[in-house]
């Protein structure tokens, strides 16, 4: 599960040096996504620990 997390955030900064290189324009819904799938992750990272 923390490979997957850390993946996802690798990604999140992986889109964010492409937009400030002007390679891709923003996009609101891929960044939503990205924050509640790692939310998901969170908690159920959180769920296996109790």
């Amino acid at each position: 599960m923390y490979i997957a997390l850390g993946s996802l955030s690798e990604l999140d900064t992986q889109l964010e040096i492409a937009e400030r290189l002007s390679f891709i324009e923003r996009s609101e819904e891929l960044i939503k996504r990205i924050y509640f799938i790692k939310n998901m992750l969170a908690r159920l990272i959180t769920s296996l620990k109790e």
